[in-house]
């Protein structure tokens, strides 16, 4: 004999009840405090929540002007007073090369295509290799890459680090160098690839970079 247990509720125990005087007087005082504040919550603009930095514009061209956005803003690190104790005043504007940016532009194509980020690229050739390879004349040169989301957002990262040090930070305030080319490409996240080659040239100017 099977004993399966069934519940059964009470006949009168979810019959409703009549509120009290008291209870009914506590329901309009309530009513009273929390309406306004419902009304003036629905009424009021949505908030968006805090949102990352934009990603800046594919295309050529502006990828092009990103470039040149960039050698501003290491130009203006260049010449910022505050950064006067390690280039020592010496530090003048970078002119830019258009040798070095089709350099760097290349190292970051080829960064974003086949997946990877380093100055080594994957046949082993380092920033020294593609600089010479395009037959460009220098006495000393350095590279900084970067990915971020704007270019602004990279030259900060980049300066973000030690001072006085053989870092990005020192190679963007470097007095010895007189030349750079830069390089941007869009990642389809929107993230940017930033190649920044720099290079002192030999006291013979060639024409290796351009008067821009």
């Amino acid at each position: 004999m099977t004993n399966d247990r069934i519940s059964h509720p009470h006949p009168d125990r979810h019959k409703p009840q009549p509120f009290s005087r008291l209870q009914m007087c506590l329901i309009v005082f309530l009513a009273a405090l929390v309406l306004p504040a419902l009304v003036s919550v629905l009424a009021a603009p949505g908030i968006e929540p805090a949102r990352a930095a934009a990603p800046q514009t594919s295309g050529a061209s502006s990828m092009a002007d990103l470039a040149k956005q960039m050698w501003a803003l290491v130009n203006r690190d260049r010449q910022n007073p505050a950064n006067a104790a390690e280039t020592h005043g010496r530090a003048r504007p970078l002119r830019w090369n258009e040798q070095l940016a089709a350099v760097a532009l290349a190292h970051s194509r080829d960064m974003l295509r086949r997946h990877y980020f380093a100055h080594v690229d994957r046949e082993g050739r380092t920033p020294t290799d593609r600089i010479n390879d395009a037959g460009i004349r220098w006495r000393d040169l350095a590279e900084n890459i970067a990915i971020n989301r704007t270019v602004t957002a990279a030259e900060d990262d980049l300066m973000n680090e030690p001072r006085f040090q053989q870092n990005h930070r020192g190679n963007i305030l470097n007095p010895a160098y007189t030349d750079v080319g830069i390089g941007t490409v869009q990642a389809p996240n929107g993230d940017l690839y930033v190649t920044q080659d720099f290079v002192a040239t030999p006291p013979e100017r060639g024409d290796a970079r351009s008067g821009n």
